[in-house]
């Protein structure tokens, strides 16, 4: 198939191809750029449609992160519900670390927070943490950082 046309609407590209056509964002383009009279097989498109799903999934969580903190395994199944690949859910969950939209311990810290306004207990803090499957290490060095005056209160 031969790219006919690249036409650049909103945030999206659209490939006009001999047979077909089809769409991708502005990011995708940038990261994989097809010049007009190209060549281009059925493999480049599903990879290109492929890398479109992935950086869907990945704006959407970041608009979710905006809204709530959610640890790491949450991450992992939300991602695993769009039916992404292992390896383009862990290279999302470790770019989303390294920018800090991920931190489990800040996680912990926010979820204790909210529980102890509640008026839950450390013992049911501590099972809900687990459920969400924080880190103990992680569960216990913020319980401990409770204040012993706030939890009494």
């Amino acid at each position: 198939m031969i790219v006919k046309n690249i036409k650049f609407k909103n945030n999206k590209v659209e490939i006009i191809l001999d047979e077909k056509t089809f769409a991708i964002s502005k990011e995708n383009y940038i990261e994989n750029p097809l010049a007009i009279d190209s060549n281009i097989d059925d493999k480049k498109i599903e990879e290109l449609l492929s890398k479109e799903k992935v950086i869907a999934a990945k704006i959407e969580l970041i608009r979710m992160l905006n809204r709530k903190v959610l640890t790491e395994c949450e991450v992992y199944r939300y991602l695993k519900d769009k039916e992404l690949v292992h390896k383009e859910i862990h290279e999302i969950i470790n770019n989303l670390k390294t920018i800090g939209l991920i931190n489990d311990d800040y996680a912990c810290d926010i979820l204790i927070s909210m529980l102890m306004g509640k008026r839950k207990g450390r013992l049911e803090i501590i099972k809900t943490l687990k459920e969400k499957r924080i880190c103990e290490n992680i569960i216990y060095k913020n319980i401990e950082n409770i204040d012993e005056e706030t939890y009494a209160d």
